[in-house]
């Protein structure tokens, strides 16, 4: 199997309704796909952690560098694994604008890791 954890900005206009369209086409088709994951939202950035089959995984990775609703793609993680994070999961969804803990730590982490993106920026958004 495969996991891919991205960064992606989206469209100021469209973010909303994009967010919407991935995540009801996300948790119609993944489970037919076996592809599990989570998307978080922060402002118009996208973090998406996808898992699978690695055939398709990768077609996955294929359709989102075309897809018009992501751009400036960045791959945090790219690893094989064993067994997967989001075991249930056929698309988990956290919106991090909100001013918990968690959302606070996404934000600086992700700002972290767009703005500088090391090793240790990119485990931490991993690790989150």
């Amino acid at each position: 199997m495969r996991q891919i954890l991205y960064t992606s900005r989206g469209h100021p206009d469209s973010f909303a309704t994009d967010v919407v369209d991935i995540l009801t086409v996300s948790r119609r088709n993944n489970p037919e796909l076996g592809v599990t994951g989570l998307l978080a939202c922060q402002n118009e950035t996208f973090v998406q952690l996808v898992e699978g089959p690695a055939e398709t995984v990768n077609t996955l990775v294929d359709f989102i560098a075309g897809d018009r609703r992501h751009f400036d793609i960045q791959v945090i993680v790219d690893r094989a694994i064993e067994t997967r994070s989001f075991l249930d999961w056929a698309m988990a969804f956290h919106d991090a604008n909100g001013s918990g803990p968690l959302d606070d730590a996404l934000r600086r982490t992700l700002e972290r890791t767009r703005t500088a993106p090391d090793e240790a920026s990119r485990d931490a958004l991993f690790e989150l």
